[in-house]
């Protein structure tokens, strides 16, 4: 049986017991259909490559990017996910009901991912250029909302709000305990952006229910997760227990080292490791966060807050709570384990390594 591509002496990290095998791979007609030993596979191939003892990895997702490129200073164009080995990707709140169809027709639809959004608290969603979304009662609205998930049927799978101070102002929470209510009526988890939040880590968590994603969770601005001692506050850690997703979505200004380093070393757990990538943001495997002088790109923050490649694989890959955060209230995102198929690809796990996939994968098109 002939391969379409035979990847050679390639690296694969087993999530569950973080052993490492050197195989070769084999795909035909878009599907994974040989896995053997390095060497071992005589089938001739249309394609051939050799990994030459480089990791090979599924497809990783992200669920916290921006994509509004035609309309929010945050958005950035989908594709470009494919340099970092991103094959799934969710729009984190780009736009809201007033202007979530545009970013459809102009940024989501026909691009070669798979994506998904979770649509804005605020009609505007988030302009960026220093405008904050306005959160007040009066421009909040289910139906409107509801409206645009009956017009896009299984593309919304999340409802967004940010509630910073200079945001929220005098409305302090209430626009989370609004978007929860949201969440509620039209069935679909919330995701909170948290830096400089009105209130105590623990206020905010203690709102969310299970499935709802606290996002920027190790971030320095102003209430953090933190106690004055280092440790993580119980609230953080109750949320954890009872199903809160704890998101990293570092971007180039949402990731606090020092916060990060005391939380894990204080046993606050494995955050969901998804960037927060945006223009201006990460682009490709080449940005990188600055932190103290020393750039580091995403995975390479994560494993200098002491996980293993297997932990980050498992919070990129294998998490069962970012596939269901992925899925949301629609149930459209099949599991990741299943649709994974050939969405692989060779890369050392120094930055830099990553190359751009082949032509073949880019055209096969994972939009659906």
């Amino acid at each position: 049986m002939k391969m379409d591509l035979l990847i050679r002496n390639a690296k694969l990290l087993d999530l569950d017991s973080g052993a490492e095998t050197l195989t070769d791979v084999g795909v035909r007609f878009g599907r994974i259909e040989l896995i053997q030993s390095a060497g071992s596979a005589p089938q001739k191939a249309r394609r051939e490559l050799d990994a030459k003892g480089a990791y090979l990895f599924p497809g990783f997702i992200d669920y916290h990017v921006h994509l509004f490129q035609h309309g929010s200073g945050f958005g950035m164009d989908a594709n470009k996910l494919f340099t970092a080995g991103v094959t799934t990707a969710v729009d984190m709140g780009s736009s809201g009901y007033a202007n979530y169809s545009a970013m459809y027709c102009s940024d989501i639809a026909g691009k070669a991912l798979r994506l998904k959004s979770f649509i804005n608290l605020s009609p505007v969603g988030q302009p960026g250029k220093g405008i904050n979304e306005p959160l007040n009662e009066e421009v909040i609205s289910v139906e409107k909302m509801r409206e645009q998930m009956v017009a896009h049927p299984g593309e919304i799978v999340g409802v967004k709000v940010r509630i910073s101070r200079p945001i929220v102002g005098k409305l302090g929470l209430q626009p989370l305990r609004r978007a929860v209510e949201v969440g509620e009526e039209l069935g679909l988890p919330v995701c909170v952006h948290t830096t400089n939040p009105p209130e105590s880590a623990s206020a905010v968590a203690a709102i969310l229910r299970p499935g709802d994603i606290y996002s920027h969770t190790y971030h320095g601005k102003g209430n953090t997760i933190l106690n004055d001692d280092g440790s993580v506050q119980q609230g953080i850690l109750d949320a954890q227990k009872r199903g809160v997703l704890m998101e990293v979505g570092n971007g180039k200004v949402n990731f606090n080292f020092s916060v990060a380093e005391k939380a894990t070393a204080a046993g606050g757990g494995l955050c969901r490791a998804a960037e927060d990538v945006r223009r201006g943001g990460h682009v490709d495997a080449h940005d990188a966060v600055d932190v103290g002088g020393v750039d580091l790109g995403h995975g390479e923050l994560l494993l200098a807050v002491h996980l293993d490649l297997a932990d980050l694989g498992d919070l990129t890959v294998g998490d069962p709570d970012l596939r269901r955060a992925v899925r949301g209230g629609n149930g459209v995102v099949r599991d990741a384990r299943a649709r994974r198929a050939a969405d692989e690809r060779a890369g050392e796990r120094q930055r830099g390594d990553l190359q751009p996939p082949h032509e073949m994968d880019i055209n096969r098109g994972y939009h659906r």
